[in-house]
């Protein structure tokens, strides 16, 4: 356990960040990777709620209501934290700061869970609890050890336990039934399905107006990387080996040099991603997860849903003047709002019967996969952040997760130039370009060979149908994607950007 503080119970750090030390908060949760307003800043951060996970040392669970948003926020009173971006301020000749870089927070949160204890706060609880008893050797192995946060670059933090299990923090918990929580008791029950990791345990926050789920604990799947860093790791060595030949931009006819190892992977890839729809198109008694017939009116409503995206993205655009090329995206989506009822009508190749909708991922991209020693592990099915708990619950087409993943490459083709020198950008461009069609191709040849092995039928008949649909599907994620970027990465719009002006030509 860590040394002892000075006393300052979880009342008095309530009371500081409600009052003297909101701004510091305020300051604090603007800065955060998590916190998914950043075009338009934070005018407001005040706490909606809390409770006491431990008082020795000072560990409190926090609600706080930051302008129209929810967001959860455990919070630490000790010695300054090592790494500044996650420090709120002083109290008490101490710091508060993020309790996931506290060493016990970790540890007590798992106590909690396996002894499911009742966390009451001012205007509810957080009720703890584990999904098998506490003698599971995974309990046993996380309990004896310190748990490190994850550093990567997430819209949610992650803790990991020995390489036993991961505790997962919903930064933005949504009210009601939480997505990711029951895809994972769904898919974990379904037998021959291993792509997933298990459901150990989860934290939930109860009030007068339901219930959030605000933490789960899965068993942690040993991989080598995330399928976005094995990609781009991949892709960097690509680029390394064609600038030391004469003609970076030539591309060996066999394949050989676009990485045939890679090319493999993908085709890995699509054959899982085709392994979970077809154990979510499974037979079900559970109402949320039985397939269903796609009809016309759920096209109809799909397509609608598309043109309200891109009428309120144009909106969105003219009301944050410090959006770069902010004319050029406008006459983009203005571009898109022409062509998109053509576009769309692809998707009547769904209708009728043809294929069913089903629960979906709903954001499925390369950083939500896992690659493994043998293959590839799915994870973080919460759906997209931007979109309402409804939404990421409802059935869909499953090719709406393809296609996600197929944007997924080319972002990366995009992030393994720019991490060239900029004078190598124009003569690798065409070999990784190349790249992206061959990595396409093979993941959809993967794909359709495990969706058509699902119960029901989940994709069209022909491979020119899927195609078609893809392209719709990708570009209203492309437009998502636009969204989200002028929102938290600003840099990055060309991207989403050039990524819908190909989808139109």
């Amino acid at each position: 356990m860590a040394s002892r503080t000075p006393r300052c119970d979880a009342a008095a750090i309530a009371r500081h960040l409600a009052g003297p030390g909101a701004p510091a908060l305020r300051a604090f949760v603007e800065r955060q990777r998590w916190f998914a307003a950043k075009a338009h800043g934070l005018t407001d951060a005040q706490v909606e709620d809390w409770a006491a996970l431990c008082e020795d040392p000072p560990l409190v669970l926090f609600l706080l209501r930051a302008d129209d948003a929810r967001y959860y926020v455990p919070v630490a009173l000790g010695r300054a934290c090592a790494d500044p971006a996650r420090m709120i301020g002083p109290l008490a000749g101490q710091s508060l700061f993020d309790a996931h870089w506290h060493p016990d927070f970790g540890g007590r949160l798992l106590e909690a869970m396996a002894a499911g204890r009742t966390l009451a706060s001012a205007r509810g609880c957080f009720r703890c609890a584990a999904a098998e008893p506490r003698d599971h050797d995974a309990w046993k192995q996380a309990e004896l050890a310190p748990a490190r946060p994850h550093t990567g670059e997430q819209s949610n933090t992650s803790m990991i336990f020995d390489r036993s299990l991961i505790l997962k923090s919903i930064r933005q918990p949504a009210s009601g039934v939480n997505p990711e929580f029951e895809m994972l008791q769904f898919l974990t029950s379904c037998p021959g399905f291993t792509h997933v990791p298990r459901l150990v345990g989860w934290v939930e926050y109860a009030d007068q107006y339901g219930q959030t789920t605000v933490a789960l604990l899965q068993e942690y799947v040993s991989n080598t990387s995330d399928g976005w860093t094995h990609v781009l790791t991949r892709l960097g060595g690509l680029c390394a080996r064609l600038v030391a030949t004469d003609n970076p931009g030539a591309v060996d006819a066999h394949g050989d040099a676009v990485g045939e190892a890679l090319g493999a992977d993908m085709y890995e890839l699509g054959a899982v991603s085709g392994r979970l729809h077809a154990a979510l198109a499974s037979p079900s008694t559970l109402p949320t997860f039985r397939p269903e017939p796609i009809s016309r009116e759920d096209v109809g409503k799909w397509c609608r849903a598309m043109v309200q995206d891109v009428e309120g993205l144009a909106t969105d655009i003219t009301a944050v003047p410090r959006i770069p090329a902010a004319r050029a995206v406008l006459e983009v989506l203005l571009e898109t709002r022409r062509q998109l009822t053509h576009v769309a009508g692809s998707l009547v190749e769904l209708a009728d019967g043809v294929t069913y909708k089903i629960r979906c991922h709903g954001d499925f991209h390369l950083g939500q996969v896992l690659k493994t020693p043998e293959s590839f592990a799915v994870v973080d099915f919460e759906g997209e952040p931007a979109r309402t708990a409804e939404e990421r619950r409802a059935k869909h087409s499953p090719l709406r997760d393809v296609a996600g993943m197929l944007r997924s490459f080319d972002y990366a083709v995009h992030a393994a130039l720019t991490g060239r020198p900029e004078s190598e950008r124009g003569a690798l461009r065409p070999a990784l370009e190349v790249w992206e069609g061959r990595a396409v191709r093979a993941f959809l040849d993967g794909y359709t060979m495990t969706a058509a092995e699902s119960p029901a039928r989940v994709v069209p008949a022909s491979a020119e149908a899927i195609r078609r649909v893809c392209a719709a599907f990708e570009l209203e994620k492309a437009c998502y994607e636009l969204r989200y970027e002028i929102n938290n990465r600003p840099d990055w719009v060309p991207i989403p950007l050039g990524g819908i002006a190909r989808l139109l030509t």
